[in-house]
């Protein structure tokens, strides 16, 4: 589905601190008057959804702000990557807002930011 891709020029691994994992529930669970609750499917795919943190040079900075608004049109666009976990190539996107930017040391950027693979 993506015709963009992650930028080579940027890390192509996640730092392992900041990384989380979560797969949004695809069941809808209703609060019976007695008895268990009544649950079913919500969704037949459930995206995943990453919190991730790069470390990054005031380069690779740029970079990825000219990525995010201009080639992912400010985030809206799916682009290919690698998995985190499993290392495969999946469509994602971001979610949320732009990347976050912290000082990490001479010429090293902590960024932040959240995306989601698409079923």
């Amino acid at each position: 589905m993506a015709t963009i891709t992650w930028p080579a020029t940027l890390p192509q691994y996640v730092d392992q601190n900041g990384y989380q994992e979560a797969r949004v529930s695809g069941k809808l669970e209703t609060e019976m008057d007695s008895g268990p609750k009544s649950m079913r499917r919500l969704y037949t795919a459930t995206p995943v959804v990453f919190s991730i943190q790069l470390t990054l040079t005031s380069t690779q900075a740029d970079t990825l702000d000219t990525f995010y608004y201009t080639t992912a049109k400010h985030g809206t666009l799916p682009f290919e990557w690698k998995h985190p976990r499993t290392g495969s190539t999946v469509d994602m996107r971001f979610l949320g807002g732009a990347p976050n930017y912290a000082h990490a040391g001479a010429e090293e950027f902590a960024t932040s930011f959240s995306v989601e693979v698409l079923p």
